[in-house]
């Protein structure tokens, strides 16, 4: 199976590790790449997939949450470093709270977009858990083995420590 990626090595990486070809193809190229058959399938978030109408030309979805997108507040940190305490702090509650809230309109968003495929007839799958855990055994080596190739394998190890701390307390 075709699967479109991002020429990113990391997505190329987690593709071949589940048996797909990975394909790059620029998003902007995606809708008519699904159309002609260049690939089978890609991976993107709720909403892009109904901004660009992809549910024309793809009627299946996965809700597998195989990959987080990351919000990131990024500021000078000599410029922070310079704010008085009290506004350092005003600066971090902020940051914070506009990154709670950007994660609870992409949950709506999600919620609401997903309703929207079904209505157009897109028929969407959540795996269950057992999937998910075939899923992580076939990716998870592969996926760490490359990190560390380009990180310090001791930050990765710390990662994933953290990681399993976090699951024990759920």
């Amino acid at each position: 199976m075709k699967i479109r990626v991002m020429e990113t090595p990391l997505y190329v990486t987690e593709m071949k590790a589940l048996g797909a070809q990975p394909t790059p193809v620029a998003w902007p190229e995606t809708y008519t790449a699904l159309q002609t058959g260049v690939v089978d399938g890609h991976e993107n978030v709720i909403p892009s997939i109904l901004s660009a109408k992809i549910y024309e030309v793809q009627k299946n979805v996965t809700l597998d949450g195989h990959n987080y997108g990351v919000d990131w507040f990024v500021m000078n940190n000599k410029f922070l470093s310079n704010l008085p305490p009290d506004l350092q702090k005003v600066v971090e509650v902020a940051a914070q709270d506009s990154c709670n809230e950007e994660r609870r309109i992409n949950r709506v968003f999600t919620e609401e977009g997903v309703k929207a495929l079904k209505d157009k007839g897109v028929a969407v799958y959540t795996p269950t858990p057992a999937e998910i855990a075939q899923f992580r055994v076939a990716t998870q080596k592969p996926v760490i083995d490359w990190l560390k190739t380009k990180v310090d394998p001791a930050w990765i190890d710390g990662i994933q420590a953290a990681v399993k701390v976090a699951e024990a307390k759920k």
